[in-house]
């Protein structure tokens, strides 16, 4: 066995909280032992789910404490805030054409739906609108909090590319529950950012 290469060791496909593992320390110049659940602490893992300050983790990263971030990007679903669930997507449609938005987990809130807002030109003044939306059994809007001068509302059907207004951006729950419609015939393609709150 000493004169085995670590290579030629057995290899172990799953490790044990009490296997042990060789740690040199530095501090005492000399090759001490340490635990699986001694090197890893305060990470522990609970079958497919990682915890790090949780004793026993629920999720796939479940984190007890503050977590600092910079330029966090959530690629698909949501973020909960509290059990606040916030959704997101950027979608491109093109003129005379229009796009079926789903939120599965929300039937309601605030609705904010911006064009280019990350471009150098956004239409925030023409394109954009703040809106409180119900997605449920029933579905509608009241008044809108901000409407610009390019958007309206159509809840009277599902909107097809050419349904609303020539030249104006339209926006709509068709009375289908859980759909929100977005159709653009503002003249040119582009690139929507909607969240509801």
């Amino acid at each position: 066995m000493a004169d085995s290469k670590i290579t030629d060791l057995t290899a172990l496909t799953a490790v044990a909280e009490t296997d042990v593992l060789a740690v040199v320390d530095v501090s005492a110049t000399e090759t001490k032992k340490a635990t699986k659940a001694v090197l890893l602490a305060p990470i522990t893992a609970n079958g497919t789910n990682v915890g790090i300050g949780q004793a026993s983790p629920t999720a796939e990263l479940d984190v007890n404490g503050t977590i600092l971030g910079v330029d966090v990007s959530v690629s698909s679903g949501s973020v909960l805030l509290n059990g606040n669930e916030l959704n997101g997507v950027k979608v491109t449609i093109a003129d005379d054409a229009a796009a079926a938005l789903t939120f599965p987990e929300r039937e309601g809130g605030f609705l904010f739906v911006g064009i280019n807002v990350n471009s150098s030109s956004p239409q925030i003044t023409n394109f954009s609108v703040i809106v409180p939306v119900d997605f449920g059994s029933t579905p509608g809007y009241p008044t809108p909090v901000f409407q610009g001068s390019g958007v309206e509302m159509n809840n009277a059907a599902a909107l097809t590319g050419t349904t609303g207004t020539d030249g104006k951006v339209t926006i709509g729950t068709a009375g289908v529950a859980g759909t929100l419609y977005i159709e653009n015939r503002t003249g040119s393609s582009y690139q929507f950012s909607v969240t509801l709150l």
